[in-house]
């Protein structure tokens, strides 16, 4: 689609992300490859340790 890394992540800009525990074993088994695919069919909130809107921790997990 003609977009490079860049394009979304530069040092200054916001950024709105949503923070998962990689420790979990649906995750942590999926690889590169299947990751999206685990997170979207398989992970629920307990696997979330957080949100970040504009930088700033929106939610965040104890012990994070």
């Amino acid at each position: 689609m003609g977009q490079t890394a860049s394009d979304y992540f530069a040092v200054g800009q916001a950024l709105d992300a949503v923070v998962y525990d990689m420790t979990q074993p649906v995750l942590a088994q999926a690889g590169t490859q299947h990751l999206l695919s685990a997170i979207v069919y398989t992970a629920d909130s307990s696997a979330v340790l957080g949100t970040l809107v504009d930088g700033d921790w929106l939610y965040k997990a104890e012990g994070v």
